[in-house]
């Protein structure tokens, strides 16, 4: 168990850190999907979420492969407004799938802890979940009133927006990290 969510960690930490050399990202969203894929391939077939987090896992290490390239197609394209737009509608998709998987991986947690009665780790990851999908679907909904927003407002609000998705993000990487270490006594 303690290995899958070790993998499943690595996985969701690749996707949250973007560093970019040149035009190359050195922690690729695609492989940090597939270490989600891999990290729930180790949990037992009992877990009954854990194909659907499968499923969504590969979708997204597939669907992501040209971010590996965004900088430089910005770079190339600046200026060009409606290539830009098809770039933005493609990033609100991924984050909506990336939502859904975050949400698919909650319920397979859940899933996990239930079974075993850890009521502690049950209601701390329900807490953690409500804030998590609340807070990421506040700021996907403003993300749609950007282009009306003035220039100090949407300075901001990325600011805050960005603050507050990092925040979020290293609340569920402190979960997995929770995850495992929990030693849990296969059932036969």
């Amino acid at each position: 168990m303690s290995q899958a969510f070790n993998k499943i960690f690595w996985g969701v930490l690749f996707t949250f850190i973007d560093i970019h050399i040149i035009i190359i990202d050195i922690f690729p969203d695609t492989l940090g999907y597939y270490f989600i894929y891999a990290g729930v391939k180790l949990l037992p077939v009992y877990v009954p979420s854990s194909q659907k987090v499968k499923n969504v896992a590969i979708l997204l290490s597939i669907v992501t492969l040209p971010t590996m390239f965004y900088q430089n197609v910005v770079i190339n394209t600046l200026g060009q407004i409606p290539i830009l737009f098809e770039w933005s509608i493609y990033y609100m998709f991924l984050e909506l799938v990336n939502l859904i998987l975050v949400y698919y991986t909650f319920q397979l947690m859940m899933d996990i802890v239930s079974k075993w009665g850890l009521e502690a780790l049950v209601r701390r990851t329900s807490k953690t979940f409500t804030i998590y999908v609340s807070v990421t679907l506040i700021l996907i909904l403003f993300q749609t009133f950007m282009m009306n927003m003035t220039r100090d407002f949407l300075f901001m609000y990325i600011i805050i927006a960005s603050i507050v998705g990092i925040i979020m993000e290293i609340a569920l990487l402190i979960l997995l990290r929770k995850y495992r270490s929990v030693k849990i006594v296969e059932l036969v």
